[in-house]
């Protein structure tokens, strides 16, 4: 609230307030030849302006043509005094005085004619930019190419104004050149964009009752780091949130509205076509998007039917302009991103680990000799012990001397910094974009190539893309158009940074790793370790088979060959007809493809795959002899995932004005089907240069494993031969159409209806035809008469709408679903698996929307916005339920609960300074969302633990909250106290908890969110400043394991140094009266997440406040002046830098990043960016 007011209060107090003339419009019912009086009257109905003029000065005059639309008043002004002697004035009173010109006094005044031409910062011509005089009323406005000239007196200050850009002035002189005063125009992204694109349809922003936000390109280009083209608007949009609650980078508009997390995202439209695959959004090149507009309320989204209920994001990549020269825009920028640094994991020392292992040791929790007896693999700390005053397997004697020695060796050693060093790297990327546009009279072209080379954060992880695009518009006539687009994107990934001993990559394997293990030697060697098995087996296995057993992660690391190749294709297609006047027919198609190929190499000098197969060495009863159950020697993994799918629709546009009305009417169809289709193959003994591979024996390898079965999962070990061919097509056809009515420019109708159906529907006729629908109301008050003398006002309009929009799932049905699966390497015998069962009652998930708005601008647009008020009620909502497992299954999707939304979005945008060469602006959006869980269709009675795990979601509370155990500190044996009913005190195990006891810990997701962007402007000189921010919920912070957005491993137990430790567990209590010191429980167990550690890890000692503000860019750019750009072959050239990340303010204690506070290491780096950009 308090920035509001400073921003409120810093921009009003910046204006001065004065007439708009050079802006101001009239609207023209339809095309007429009126006299110059009748125009006059025009005027004067519809703005507050009044004339003073000789009565018969225009008896003789020729009349006008006006043509149907909006027009500048100084425009008609302009015409009714062409070719004569007349000029005009307008006083404070808003009086336009006509008189004829005294030459006699102009002598006296040395007049120059000023030319040129107006282009925006692509360089296309503007048309009908306002050209005044300053400090008169004398002005011209530029013609279809923006070409103006002007008469003024010598020295005098040109302004040159046009609806969303920003003004310019330029003195003109001997020194200008009076025939060549060209100006470029900068868009101006603090004004509300003057039509709004819904990917059905473009309406101008007057004839819209929804609610939306908009950024264009320029603002866009302003981020250039980063090839993801949602993130570029995060902080810049209302309403659009990252909601790190249900896992990292959730991408939500106006708070969550569904359970299952795969069911939360927009809809993604692409030039009129849904994106099938949200991950397919790499594939779209930033530098070639020209808006994103955001579809937030029912109205707005609502056409777009069952798959709009969480908003919709309409990206509108760019074209070619008419009778434009071709213009090349180049640029390239190069990041570089800080290197991870591991001690951010917060892990205890290598000593303070080791004084653990032998707290364990000392308390019986690990047993020496049981170690020695079993099979298992052992760490260095306990082989130490085993070999203490006896001998190791390489003949050396252990004396207690030595094995002294051994240990505080150990304790200076430092796993961070080898693993640093051989795996870690700072993340760099190199971006390239070239495009070229124009058009002539009958066409219009767009061509972009954009390269970006990546190179991630850990070494092995290696990615380069190529986008391209390219769309052409042909006009066969006045009447019929034709556009053709093509993009593809081609993107290799190598991704040789895995390490497979545990499938995981280098930092998540530091986590599972002694702190004290070591890469190599100071020889550069390879430090090989007994991973599988103690070391006396593993030496048995190894003179047995005559190959090693050891692992290294570095080893196996350098050794991996993984690639994947992803192919993303679409082709569109449009062709639109005017049947006559006012009457547009239109068809489109897309056909869109996507490539996966996955190609995974394992040779015998990876440990990892080489203890594999040794680990199918098996008997053969039937020889005597050990053999191979696979094959040795490489393997070769095929993994490949293709889709395709395509769109049609046709659609009727009627849009038709006459006297105070104007009707549009929408009507389509559409009809969309996509196939998938994955297959998933190995192959054994294979041979890169002839392609060969050996078979498998499987009878000898099954019979085995089931002879030798431990009661585990048979699927474990046989996994790795199943070839597996899974597919889905999925078919959609959607009726809908859209009315909109608009009485007199001021007063709007809107409605829309739409209807879908899909194959994965079901039968059930209440299931497969859901009507959703949509309505709204627009009221422009600053049309009306009583705003008359509201100069200052430069728009001022009100909304209201209501409307359904629906949810559907790919993957949930109402019926049963089956798929069939290959169980045999040789493809042989088929299975049909039933993957769920049938629900015939399952409903669709709804959601109801109402929105009341307010968009405004005032002083000449230098303060405007928008302020929404939103109820977004969803029914029915979907969630995996246990069942009865009778039935043979374990969950069910079932209709499980209502979810209430409510929020305020407040926009502003203001112009705190305006002059000729400093410039300050601000853009700012605060946003306040309710999210309740309002209704459970389904009878639960939550635990404590339930509760505790945020899993059980409560009528009542937010989506994302969790309960905490009232925690009430430590007693004198350094077990957990907990709070009860009564507020006392009580041990953690002393009877039951009840939930009843839990306390209400907050919400993971923030109900307030928002950014703030201010821009600094001196002549050439840019700054620009990008903040977001989020308040009012919580985190958890977790001491029992360490996790980041990779994973989570809290299935170890500490026992055998499975696992590193939080330095937290140093401060733990150790004897009595460190109870009073320290609130970290004792060790009772061998295991950290025994069930005291777990509530004290679940309890409210831990929970903490969330809120936070980063500054998320700081850029500064650089436009070269015309001066220089005169003397090149540069139309235009920026240089620019950023730094992203740069600063963090976080409301906890503890100085954790609550988006990931367990994962510090992966979040807060910062990133460099340096770039230039130029058209020719």
């Amino acid at each position: 609230m308090r920035a509001f007011i400073f921003l409120l209060c810093a921009t009003v107090f910046g204006f001065n307030p004065n007439t708009s003339f050079s802006q101001e419009k009239v609207f023209i019912n339809q095309s007429q030849s009126v006299s110059v009086d009748e125009m006059f009257n025009i005027i004067q109905q519809q703005t507050n302006y009044h004339f003073i003029f000789p009565k018969k000065l225009f008896k003789n005059s020729p009349n006008i043509q006006l043509e149907q639309g909006e027009v500048l008043v100084i425009n008609l002004l302009d015409k009714a005094i062409q070719n004569s002697s007349l000029e005009f004035e307008i006083d404070e009173n808003n009086t336009i005085l006509i008189k004829k010109v005294d030459h006699s006094y102009d002598r006296r005044q040395q007049k120059v004619t000023v030319s040129g031409t107006i282009t925006d910062a692509t360089g296309m011509p503007l048309p009908g930019v306002t050209v005044m005089e300053q400090g008169t009323r004398n002005g011209v406005s530029t013609d279809f190419n923006g070409v103006y000239s002007i008469s003024v007196a010598d020295n005098a200050v040109l302004e040159f104004s046009y609806v969303g850009f920003n003004k310019e002035t330029r003195e003109v002189n001997a020194l200008t050149y009076y025939n060549n005063v060209n100006i470029t125009l900068k868009e101006n992204v603090n004004e509300l964009q003057e039509v709004v694109v819904t990917g059905y349809q473009t309406l101008s922003r007057e004839r819209t009752t929804g609610s939306f936000a908009q950024v264009g390109a320029a603002q866009l280009q302003q981020r250039p780091s980063s090839t993801n083209i949602i993130d570029r608007i995060i902080g810049q949009i209302p309403s659009v949130n990252i909601n790190s609650a249900f896992g990292q980078g959730n991408f939500e508009i106006r708070g969550r509205a569904s359970v299952l997390s795969s069911n939360t995202s927009p809809l993604i439209v692409v030039d009129g076509f849904p994106l099938a695959n949200q991950a397919n959004l790499e594939s779209i090149n930033p530098e070639d998007v020209e808006t994103i507009t955001v579809l937030k309320d029912a109205a707005a989204s609502s056409i777009w039917g069952s798959r709009a209920a969480n908003g919709v994001v309409v990206i509108v990549t760019k074209r070619g302009g008419k009778n434009k020269a071709l213009t090349v825009d180049a640029s390239t920028f190069i990041d570089l991103e800080e290197k991870v640094d591991l001690k951010k994991f917060n892990f205890m020392t290598t000593a303070q680990e080791l004084e653990l292992d032998q707290e364990y040791i000392d308390r019986g929790w690990v047993s020496i000799n049981g170690l020695e007896a079993g099979t298992a693999s052992i760490n260095d700390f306990h082989l130490a012990h085993i070999y203490r005053n006896g001998t190791s397997p390489d003949g050396v004697v252990w004396s207690q001397n030595t094995f002294d020695n051994y240990i505080n060796e150990l304790k200076q050693r430092d796993i961070d910094q080898q693993w640093s060093k051989y795996f870690l790297r700072a993340a760099s990327q190199k971006t390239y974009n070239l495009s070229l546009s124009g058009g002539g009279e009958n066409n219009t072209f767009f061509a972009s190539l954009s390269y970006v080379d990546q190179s991630g954060a850990v070494i092995g992880d290696d990615n380069d893309r190529m986008t391209m695009n390219l769309r052409n518009t042909f006009d066969f006539n006045d009447k019929i158009s034709f556009t053709a687009g093509i993009t593809a994107a081609l993107r290799n990934e190598k991704d040789n940074y895995i390490t497979s001993q545990f499938g995981l990559d280098p930092v998540e394997m530091v986590k599972l790793a002694q702190p004290y293990d070591q890469l190599v030697d100071e020889n550069g060697q390879y430090i090989q370790k007994y991973y599988d098995w103690n070391p006396w087996m593993s030496q048995n296995r190894e003179a047995e088979l005559g190959v090693p057993y050891t692992y290294n992660a570095l080893e196996d690391n350098r050794n991996r060959d993984n690639s994947s190749t992803l192919v993303d294709i679409r082709a569109d297609f449009q062709l639109n007809i005017e049947l006559f006047k006012d009457l547009v027919v239109s068809s489109a198609f897309r056909y869109e493809r996507n490539t996966n190929d996955l190609d995974e190499f394992r040779s015998m000098n990876m440990p990892s795959w080489r203890n594999t197969v040794n680990d199918y060495y098996v008997f053969n009863a039937s020889t005597g002899n050990y053999q191979y159950g696979i094959p040795p020697g490489s393997m070769y993994l095929q993994e490949r995932s293709y889709s395709k799918g395509w769109v049609f629709k046709n659609t009727i546009n009627w849009d038709k004005t006459w006297n105070d009305h104007q009707l549009t009417v929408f009507a389509g169809g559409e009809y969309s089907r996509r196939f998938n289709e994955s297959t998933r193959n190995r192959q054994f003994g294979y041979d890169k240069e002839s392609t060969s591979y050996l078979p498998i024996n499987e009878v000898d390898l099954v019979g085995y494993r089931l002879t030798n079965w431990n009661g585990g999962r048979f699927g474990d070990y046989y996994s790795a031969l199943v070839f597996n061919v899974q597919n889905n097509d999925n078919r959609f056809v959607s009726g809908f159409s859209n009315l909109g009515y608009t009485y007199k420019g001021k007063y709007t109708l809107n409605g829309s209806f739409r209807i879908d159906q899909a194959n994965i529907f079901g039968s059930n006729p209440d299931f497969r035809y859901k009507p959703l629908w949509s309505t709204g109301l627009a009221w422009d008050l600053n049309k009306e008469s009583f705003m008359a003398n509201a100069g200052w006002v430069d728009r001022l309009k009100l909304r209201a709408t209501y409307g359904l929009a629906g949810n559907s799932l790919t993957g949930v049905y109402p019926e049963a679903a089956a798929r069939i699966r290959n169980i045999t390497w040789g493809n042989i015998y088929n299975s049909l698996v039933l993957s769920q069962p049938a629900n015939p009652d399952l409903k669709w998930e709804e959601t109801a929307t109402t929105n009341f708005g307010l968009d405004f601008a005032f002083f000449n647009d230098r303060l405007s916005g928008s302020l929404d008020y939103y109820e977004k009620k969803s029914t029915d909502v979907y969630t995996s339920r246990p069942i009865d497992p009778t039935v043979g299954f374990a969950r069910s999707s079932v209709n499980y609960a209502n979810i209430d939304n409510k929020g305020v979005e407040l926009v502003l945008n203001g112009d705190i300074i305006r002059n000729n060469n400093f410039k300050w602006s601000v853009r700012a959006n605060f946003n306040y969302n309710k999210n309740i869980l309002s209704k459970s269709l389904i009878e639960s009675n939550p635990t404590a633990d339930g509760l505790s795990s945020g899993n059980s979601y409560v009528e009542g509370d937010a989506m994302g909250s969790f309960y905490a155990y009232n925690f009430a500190g430590l007693d004198n044996n350094g077990e957990v106290l907990l709070y009860d009913l009564d507020g006392n005190t009580k041990k953690w195990n002393e009877g039951t908890i009840m939930a009843e006891e839990m306390k209400y810990a907050g919400s993971r997701t923030a109900p307030h969110y928002g950014g703030l962007s201010t821009t600094f402007n001196y002549k050439g000189l840019d700054l620009t400043v990008n903040m977001n921010y989020q308040a009012g919920h919580v985190f958890r912070m977790s001491y029992n394991y360490a996790s980041t957005g990779y994973g989570t491993y809290n299935n170890y137990d500490y026992d055998f140094g499975n696992i590193r430790v939080h330095k937290e567990w140093a401060n733990r209590w150790m004897q009595p009266g460190d109870e009073a010191n320290t609130d970290v429980p004792a060790l009772i167990s061998r295991s950290l997440t025994s069930t005291m550690h777990r509530i004290w890890s679940q309890s409210t000692r831990n929970t903490h406040k969330a809120d936070y503000l980063r500054v998320q860019d700081i850029i500064l750019g650089y436009n070269m002046p015309k001066q220089f750009l005169d003397r090149t072959f540069f139309k235009n050239l920026r240089l620019s830098m950023q730094v992203s990340n740069p600063f963090l303010w976080v409301k906890n204690d503890l100085g954790v990043d609550p988006t990931a506070p367990n994962g510090e290491a992966y979040t807060n780096l910062s990133r460099y960016t340096l770039g230039v950009r130029a058209s020719f």
